[in-house]
């Protein structure tokens, strides 16, 4: 059996144990044994972490001859093999520069294609290797109409307008996020963490509020959020894991390059998409328009950057991996 998602960094804190030593064990001595270039010192530790905190759930023990023979001489379990593709972006990602690692945390948008997306966007360049989290996730970040509505207030210092009111809906207070994201992101090792909602986001800004947005982002967190993402997919014609995909690539790159969103609608992933309805044609574009291409910091950055959503545009509905 092969494991169901080998880029997912799983918080269990009892293996702070022997148990875990040996879960340890078995992936340094897997990486030795398949890979004559890889250096071990050279592999991020969130993805080093992803391996181990999956290898005694999902890793099955499928042994060749000769590690069944050195198990039945050893005490300690003998450590399976990676799965190839696998081993090829870990030998990718510890390669030239050291990858950084983004943390993908579902707090209630259950992406159920999430590994699948994961496995696209890590294949396809070696800058970044994508990683899902899974910790327990505090209640109450997102707010419904009327204490969304008391925030807002409280900061405007007034009573909010008839239509401000009727365009407030249920929102994830990015800045409550923030927090904890970042206790998550240090506690597992990660460069970025990203949280995936299906509420739509607000957060203050310059001292206002501001809400109902796709994506918010304080420094290495950030949020983006699934809310009408399924239909505005349908009527791009793309699959809506390759949306969550285009709008966690935009957030991480635009971040990593000092970039901003533009206000026109291109096509491009750095559509800044003011009326909610125009991210459809982002999503159908899906690709980086020829001027924000100038801004990414070197030609590496560009072209892993390129590949990365070239890999999410040919995404079909029925891909697996």
């Amino acid at each position: 059996m092969k494991p169901r998602n080998p880029y997912s960094i799983v918080n269990r804190p009892a293996e702070v144990t022997s148990a875990r030593k040996t879960a340890e064990d078995m992936v340094s001595t897997a990486l030795k044994r398949q890979s004559k270039t890889l250096l071990m010192d050279r592999v991020p530790p969130a993805l080093m972490e992803a391996l181990v905190s999956n290898s005694s759930q999902v890793w099955a023990p499928t042994l060749t001859k000769t590690a069944m023979r050195r198990s039945a001489r050893a005490a300690v379990p003998a450590a399976p093999d990676l799965p190839s593709d696998v081993l090829k972006v870990i030998e990718r990602a510890a390669s030239g520069s050291i990858a950084s690692t983004v943390g993908i945390l579902d707090l209630g948008a259950w992406v159920s294609r999430l590994p699948d997306l994961l496995k696209v966007m890590n294949k396809s360049q070696d800058a970044l290797v994508f990683l899902e989290v899974q910790t327990p996730v505090p209640a109450g970040l997102i707010k419904m109409k009327e204490p969304l509505a008391r925030w807002a207030e409280k900061l405007l210092g007034r009573s909010l307008k008839e239509e401000e009111s009727k365009d407030l809906m249920r929102n994830m207070l990015a800045d409550e996020f923030y927090f904890f994201g970042e206790s998550v992101r240090e506690q597992n090792k990660l460069d970025v963490l990203v949280g995936l909602t299906p509420a739509m986001i607000a957060f203050e800004e310059n001292g206002a509020p501001r809400w109902n947005y796709f994506t918010a982002g304080n420094g290495d967190v950030s949020v983006v959020s699934t809310c009408d993402l399924r239909e505005f997919s349908r009527q791009a014609g793309r699959p809506y894991e390759a949306a969550i995909g285009m709008l966690i690539a935009a957030q991480v790159l635009a971040s990593r390059n000092d970039m901003k969103y533009h206000d026109e609608t291109r096509g491009c992933i750095f559509d800044f998409n003011d009326e909610r309805t125009e991210l459809v044609d982002s999503i159908r574009g899906m690709h980086i328009d020829a001027e924000c291409m100038k801004h990414f910091k070197g030609m590496d950055e560009a072209q892993n950057a390129k590949n990365l959503i070239a890999a999410l545009a040919r995404m079909k509905e029925t891909q697996r991996g």
